[in-house]
This record gives C-alpha cells, sequence and structure tokens, in this order.
C-alpha cells in the first residue's frame, strides 16, 4: 500500500507557468510570462561572470552587499532585507510563519495565485474578494477580514490586470485593518510606478506591513531567482527561521547587487517597455478591443467573449506567438501579453489585426 500523500494537497493545484509547447515547428515567441524586454545590465553580467570563479564557495546566507545595494538605493536600513529564491519563496515563508489550520488570509480574486496556493499549504482558509473594474477594492477588503484573518496579500500593480490603486488607498486599507492583521504588499512591479507616487516602505515601520519585490521584472533577472523584502524586525526574525538558507546563489547575489546600483540601465528598461506599451496598446485598441491600462510589463488584451479569445489565440499560435491564456477563470475571454522586443510585438500586433479583418467582433 503506498503512502498517503497529506490530505489538503489534493486539493491544490500545482503552479503553472504557460505552456510553451504548442508544436507549431517555429522558433517560440514567448509574450507569456512577463519577462523583460531587454537584457540585465552589462555590469550585472559582468558581475556574475566573476562571481562564476567563485562557485566553489557557498553563497553568503545573509546577502550582505545586496542587502546593503538595495537600502541605499531605496534609503532603507539594511538590517530590514530579507532575500529569497524570487519573491515567490518570501510569500510563502511568510505563509508558513504566521498561517496554520483555523486561521485565513484575504486576497482579490484576480489576485496572484500563490497568495491562495502559499494559504492552503498551511492548511488555512482563503477569501478571495472581489475587485472593482479588474481593479482592488480596499472596502472589500476589510468588509472580508474577520477575527481569523491573520494575513491581508495584495499584489499592487496586480497580475494578471495591470491595475494599480495609488499609495493613498493603500495607507486607507493599513489604517483600516486591525493592527494585529498583517499586510503583505506585493510590488512585482513597483518600479513601473515608482516614478511620481509616494513610496510604500515607510508603512513596515508600523510593524505590520510587509513590503515585497523582485528582481525579475524591472532588473530583467527573471532566470536568477531572487526576490527581496522590507521587513519589521519581529516579523523578519521569524520569517528568516522558514527561508531556506543558499536558495540565492553566488551569482545571483552578485548580479543583483550589480543590478540594483545600475539605476540607469534599469531606467532604460522602464522607458523601452513603456513606449512599446503604448505602441502596442494603441494597435490593438484600434482593431475594436478592449486593452486594459496597464501599469506593468503587460497589458490584458480583452476579446468579446471565451471564444473569440481561443481563436485568436489559436492563430498566434499558428505563428508560434505565445500569449497568457485565462482559460478556466474569470478572465477567459482576455489574453494577457507581454511587452517584448518591438520586432515580436509587431508580428503579434499583425496577427491579431489578420485575425480580426476575419473573424466577426460582434459576434
Amino acid at each position: 500500500m503506498l503512502i498517503k500523500v497529506n490530505s489538503h494537497l489534493r486539493e491544490i493545484t500545482p503552479f503553472q507557468l504557460a505552456d510553451l509547447n504548442i508544436g507549431s515547428g517555429k522558433p517560440i515567441i514567448s509574450l507569456a510570462q512577463n519577462e523583460s524586454a531587454i537584457g540585465p545590465s552589462p555590469k550585472a553580467i559582468e558581475a556574475g561572470q566573476q562571481a562564476l570563479l567563485e562557485g566553489h564557495l557557498y553563497p553568503d546566507v545573509n546577502w550582505k552587499k545586496l542587502c546593503e545595494a538595495i537600502a541605499d538605493v531605496h534609503n532603507l536600513e539594511s538590517d530590514k532585507v530579507l532575500c529569497g529564491c524570487g519573491s515567490m519563496e518570501l510569500i510563502c515563508a511568510i505563509s508558513s510563519a504566521y498561517l496554520g489550520p483555523g486561521d485565513n488570509a484575504v486576497s482579490t480574486e484576480f489576485g496572484y495565485l500563490l497568495f491562495r496556493m502559499s494559504t492552503r499549504l498551511q492548511r488555512a482558509d482563503v477569501n478571495m474578494v472581489r475587485e472593482v473594474d479588474l481593479t482592488v477594492d480596499v472596502d472589500s477588503i476589510v468588509s472580508a477580514v474577520n477575527e481569523r484573518t491573520k494575513v491581508v496579500f495584495i499584489a499592487n500593480p496586480g497580475n494578471p490586470t495591470g491595475t494599480c490603486i495609488n499609495s493613498e488607498e493603500v495607507i486607507r486599507l493599513r489604517d483600516s485593518l486591525p493592527e494585529n492583521v498583517l499586510l503583505v504588499l506585493d510590488e512585482a512591479y513597483g518600479e513601473f510606478v515608482d516614478i511620481g507616487r509616494e513610496p510604500l516602505f515607510h508603512l513596515v515601520e508600523r510593524n505590520n506591513t510587509v513590503v515585497i519585490r523582485t528582481f525579475s521584472k524591472a532588473y530583467a533577472l527573471a532566470g536568477l531567482r531572487v526576490g527581496w523584502g522590507v521587513f519589521p524586525d519581529a516579523i523578519a526574525s521569524e520569517v528568516r527561521k522558514v527561508v531556506n538558507p543558499g536558495t540565492v546563489t553566488g551569482p545571483a547575489i552578485a548580479m543583483a547587487t550589480a543590478a540594483i546600483r545600475d539605476q540607469q540601465h534599469m531606467h532604460t528598461v522602464l522607458d523601452c517597455t513603456f513606449s512599446e506599451r503604448r505602441r502596442f496598446t494603441s494597435a490593438i485598441r484600434a482593431l475594436g478591443l478592449v486593452v486594459y491600462d496597464s501599469h506593468t510589463n503587460f497589458v490584458l488584451i480583452q476579446f468579446p467573449s471565451d471564444i473569440a479569445a481561443a481563436s485568436a489565440d489559436e492563430a498566434l499560435h499558428r505563428e508560434s506567438v505565445v500569449m497568457r491564456a485565462m482559460t478556466g477563470t474569470p478572465l477567459g475571454n482576455c489574453l494577457r501579453a507581454t511587452i517584448a522586443e518591438p520586432a515580436h510585438m509587431e508580428l503579434a500586433g499583425k496577427v491579431l489585426a489578420d485575425w480580426a479583418s476575419e473573424y466577426d467582433l460582434n459576434n
């Protein structure tokens, strides 16, 4: 008789990335995983190459140089910064440290699926509340909090919607929550909205808020898997017990350190993304399709129906262009398109234009 898995795992769907095995026979153009259109900083590449020479050594489990670089750029205290194997590890570590049977977490209906998964892994319940116009709604979150709520997770900007609430609304959320409820702000796309807004790291000083970011998006280091967060001291000491030592490799630490110190390259990534996002959005809207305003490196395209979205997806696949289908979700009539290099976006736009010319968008 085979050993039985823990019963709660049977109810959890494994985390899945986009399926890039479409069998078209042509080189795949992935617009499905929100990777950067531009490669890493040359300074980061050089730092990584140097770090490979020390591949026989274990990495710094305290990420000292990286935490100092993050603190310098964002005017933070370096001892409040924790790093992990992507922001995913930090989110799971928070759930592991603070959630258990009988507890619940609150997030939003289109929030990052890892919030739900990491909560259920701890045998806690999760309440996914409604959004308004695909945007986080503070009042809905506050109304869902009860005496069993330990953590509130929000992604801002959101994925897959690309929408964002302003800093004032986030502060209002924090003010409206009980002090003993931990607010976790996942700002994986935070750099895309940093210009012209009040930063939110100061909320950590209240001792009940965590702000998490990543090097995967604006810093173009998705393959290195480096996430970081700003934690209150008491929470950092507990989460640190759950984060596996050494999951951030030496080359990853070196590249992330060099990348965050090269702010000029990061802003080049942002500028190129913003420019191509505007162009692509205008082109797709001109076809009569809905494209939601985005604050990220992707856009969400809405089709007249789930069937229309599937038809457009098939047309894209024939040309080896892969967007992220929202099949099986309330956004089944949408495709999410990463903003990639101009040539790839031009091809995607042409495929959708050809498709739209033959498909009855009013049907």
